[in-house]
C-alpha cells in the first residue's frame, strides 16, 4: 500500500526529532480549559447508589497518610477570597483554577464529596504528602452478578497526585485497589462520567466496602494538583453489550500502526486536526489514516465494527470506511486501524470545516447505550494559513506553565509539516487577556540544520511589546527577512518550526499564548525550550502536554513553484534567467531599473543590485552550494525565481 512509500519518504522527519521528557506543572492562575461532557451511560435500577444528600451520612473520612481530610458539601471553600479587582465576588477556588463547574456535573446537583488540592498550589496551607479517603461500608451486593460502578467525578490532573479504587469483600480487612484516571494527562480533564466493570473484585458479595482515594506520593513545592471531586455514585447489573468509543484519531501524512505496542497513543508531528491550507493537498503525500478506540463495558465478549465518515463542507459524504476489530472480552480495550483505504482529499479541495463522524457497534445486538457509541470532530481546509486550533482559543500557556519555566528568552513553538514550497508572509499568536502589558515577544521560523543538529533560525522577528490592544487578540508577526521553504534535492516535504520567545521582564510577570482544548494533538507537534532545568538549552516534546492545538499560524503567500518560477506572483514575463543550475556566473536580463535580490534557503539576501542594467551577471562562484531564489523587484511586481548553484 502507498502509506509504506511516505513512512519511508518521511521516516527523516521524525529521526531527529527532540528528546521526550515530563515537567512539573507550576500553579497556573486562572488557567482555564474546557471539554465536552460526557455524561451518557446505561439507565438501570441501581443496586446501590449515594448522592450525598443521605441522613445520617452513610460514608466516612480516613487517611493512610498526612491530615488532608475529604469532606461533603454543596459548596467548595472560597479560602478567604471576598472580592476581587473585577469589583464582584470571587467565585470558588475551583473556577478560580479551571475547574469546569460549580458542582452542576452531576445529575442530582446538591451536596457532593470533594478534597482540596488548590490551597497547596495557591501556597495557603503546606503542601503535605497525603493518602486520604472517603468509604462506604456494608453494601449488600448479593445476587449482582455483573456489578457496574459508575460515578460523576471533577478530576484535573497535576504533578504528582493519583486516584484509586479500593474495594472490600470482607469489611474492610483487606483491599483491592485499582487506579483510575492514569490515562489523563497533566493539566487535563478526566472523564466526566467513570464507568468501570466490578465483576472481578464484588459480585455476588453481601459485605462490599469501596474507598475513594486521593494520594500524593512526594513533596512537590507548588503544590500536588486540583483535587477531586465525585458525585452520584451507583453500583447497578451491568449489561450485556455496552460499546464504547474512547477515542478516534486521524494523522495526515504518515501511517501509524496503532495496533503495535507502544503506539496506541502516538500522533504523527503533522497531529490530528486543524487548519491546512488548500495547497496542502496537491501532493502525492496528502493522505490520511483513521485510528479508534473502543472499550467493552458490557458482559459478552463481542467482535465490534468500527465506522469512519468525512463529510465535506456541506455535509456530503466524500469517505466512508468500515473495518471488523478483534474479539473483545469485558473491560478490554483496542485500537482499530482503518487502513484499508488511503483518504485523499485529492487536489484544490473545497475550502471550509470538514468533519469526521466515529461509530463503534456490535454487529446484529442492540447496544444498552448507543449515546457513547459516536463522536465527530473536524479539520479545517484554509485558502493560505496553517493552524492548530478549531475554535480558536479558550485557554492559554507558556513556558512559565512549568516548574522550570518563567525566564526571559525560554520559548515554545509549534511543528507545521510542508508538503509545497511557498514563502511565509507572517506569523499570528493569540495573547491572553491575563498576559501583563509591558512584557514583550520574538517570532521565530525555524527548520533543522543537520550540521548543528538542532532547529536554526530563518527568520526573526524585531522584539514586539504587548500592548493593552494586544490582549484577547491575534497579534501578527512580520519578519525582517524573507522567508522561504524550499525543498533540497530528492526532498517532498520539509518541517518548519514557528515559535515565540518570552520576554517578562520580572518574575510577578506573564505572558500567555492561546490554545485550543478541543483538539487533540501530538506532544510531538508542540515543543518547548526552556533555560533552566536538566534539559536546559534543549527543544524538548513534554509528553505530559499535548491539551491542544496552539493558537500560532503560518500565513502563506499561496504561490507554488513551476520549473524554478513563483507561477502566483506578478511574473514579469520577460524576465531571462541563465544558466540554470550554474557553476559560476547567473545571468538576469530584462529587469532594467528593477532591485534584484539574490536569497538563499535561510532567508538571507546575500546580494542585492538596488538599480539593475537591461543584462546582470552575478558571481555565484563565491557562494556555498545549493538552493538561492532571485527575487526581482519593480513597483508592485514580484518575480520570484528558484536557482542552483553546482560548482
Amino acid at each position: 500500500m502507498r502509506k509504506f512509500t511516505i513512512l519511508m519518504a518521511l521516516v527523516a522527519l521524525t529521526t531527529y526529532a527532540m528528546a521526550q521528557v515530563e515537567m512539573g506543572y507550576a500553579y497556573e492562575s486562572g488557567k482555564s480549559q474546557t471539554k465536552k461532557a460526557d455524561i451518557s451511560s446505561t439507565k438501570s435500577t441501581p443496586a446501590w447508589q449515594v448522592t450525598f444528600e443521605e441522613t445520617p451520612a452513610v460514608w466516612t473520612f480516613g487517611n493512610i497518610t498526612g491530615t488532608k481530610s475529604w469532606a461533603v458539601s454543596d459548596t467548595t471553600p472560597t479560602n478567604g477570597f471576598s472580592s476581587s479587582s473585577y469589583g464582584g465576588p470571587v467565585p470558588p477556588l475551583w473556577i478560580y483554577m479551571g475547574w469546569k463547574y460549580v458542582h452542576d456535573y452531576s445529575e442530582s446537583g446538591g451536596n457532593f464529596a470533594w478534597i482540596d488540592g488548590i490551597s497547596d498550589l495557591l501556597g495557603l496551607l503546606p503542601a503535605e504528602v497525603c493518602d486520604s479517603y472517603i468509604q462506604f461500608d456494608g453494601i449488600d451486593l448479593s445476587g449482582v452478578a455483573n456489578p457496574k460502578l459508575t460515578f460523576y467525578q471533577d478530576y484535573k490532573a497535576l504533578n504528582a497526585a493519583y486516584s484509586y479504587i479500593d474495594f472490600s469483600v470482607d469489611g474492610g480487612t483487606t483491599w483491592t485497589t485499582v487506579e483510575i484516571n492514569e490515562e489523563v494527562e497533566g493539566n487535563a480533564y478526566g472523564a466526566d462520567l467513570f464507568e468501570f466493570v466490578a465483576t472481578p473484585y464484588i459480585a455476588n458479595q453481601a459485605n462490599v466496602s469501596i474507598r475513594f482515594r486521593w494520594q500524593t506520593t512526594e513533596n512537590v513545592i507548588s503544590g500536588y494538583g486540583y483535587g477531586w471531586q465525585i458525585d452520584d455514585i451507583t453500583i447497578s447489573d451491568n449489561p450485556d453489550y455496552d460499546l464504547k468509543f474512547t477515542d478516534g484519531r486521524m494523522n495526515f501524512y504518515q501511517y501509524e500502526d496503532y495496533t503495535v505496542a507502544g503506539s496506541e497513543d502516538y500522533y504523527h508531528i503533522s497531529s490530528h486536526y486543524g487548519n491546512i491550507p488548500q495547497i496542502q493537498y496537491d501532493s502525492e503525500f496528502a493522505l490520511s489514516w483513521f485510528n479508534v478506540t473502543l472499550k467493552n463495558l458490557g458482559n459478552i465478549t463481542i467482535t465490534p465494527d468500527v465506522k469512519v465518515q468525512v463529510f465535506d463542507p456541506n455535509m456530503n459524504e466524500i469517505f466512508t470506511n468500515t473495518v471488523a476489530g478483534v474479539p473483545m472480552a469485558t473491560s478490554d480495550k483496542d485500537t482499530v486501524d482503518l487502513v484499508e483505504t488511503d483518504f485523499a482529499l485529492g487536489a484544490s479541495p473545497a475550502l471550509g470545516k470538514y468533519t469526521v463522524a466515529y461509530t463503534v457497534m456490535v454487529p446484529g445486538q442492540e447496544d444498552a447505550n448507543p449515546a457513547n457509541n459516536s463522536d465527530t470532530t473536524y479539520f479545517i481546509i484554509t485558502e493560505s494559513y496553517f493552524g492548530r486550533d478549531i475554535d480558536r482559543t479558550s485557554a492559554y500557556t507558556s513556558p512559565s506553565s512549568w516548574l522550570d519555566g518563567g525566564i526571559d528568552g525560554e520559548m515554545i513553538g509549534v511543528d507545521y509539516l510542508f508538503l509545497f514550497e511557498d514563502e511565509i508572509t507572517s506569523m499570528d499568536v493569540f495573547i491572553n487577556e491575563n498576559s501583563t502589558v509591558g512584557t514583550s515577544i520574538i517570532g521565530h521560523v525555524m527548520q533543522y540544520d543537520a550540521g548543528a543538529d538542532d532547529y536554526v533560525d530563518i527568520a526573526t522577528s524585531s522584539l514586539m511589546e504587548i500592548t493593552e490592544e494586544s490582549l484577547g487578540h491575534w497579534m501578527n508577526i512580520e519578519f525582517t527577512d524573507q522567508v522561504n521553504v524550499l525543498f533540497e534535492e530528492g526532498e517532498s516535504a520539509k518541517n518548519i518550526r514557528a515559535a515565540i520567545e518570552f520576554y517578562y521582564g520580572t518574575e510577578d510577570n506573564d505572558i500567555w499564548i492561546g490554545y485550543d482544548p478541543t483538539v487533540p494533538v501530538s506532544f510531538w507537534g508542540t515543543k518547548w525550550k526552556l533555560l533552566s532545568g536538566s534539559n536546559a538549552n534543549t527543544w524538548v516534546s513534554i509528553t505530559n502536554w499535548s491539551a491542544g492545538g496552539l493558537n500560532i499560524h503560518l500565513n502563506l503567500n499561496g504561490f507554488v513553484f513551476e520549473n524554478g518560477t513563483a507561477v502566483n506572483s506578478n511574473v514579469m514575463s520577460n524576465v531571462n534567467i541563465y544558466p540554470n543550475p550554474t557553476s559560476s556566473a547567473l545571468n538576469i536580463e530584462n529587469v532594467e531599473g528593477s532591485e534584484i535580490q539574490i536569497i538563499n534557503m535561510m532567508g538571507q539576501v546575500v546580494e542585492n543590485i538596488e538599480r539593475a542594467n537591461m543584462v546582470n551577471t552575478v558571481d555565484m562562484s563565491k557562494y556555498a552550494n545549493g538552493t538561492y531564489f532571485v527575487k526581482v523587484i519593480n513597483g508592485n511586481e514580484v518575480s520570484t525565481h528558484k536557482v542552483n548553484l553546482m560548482k
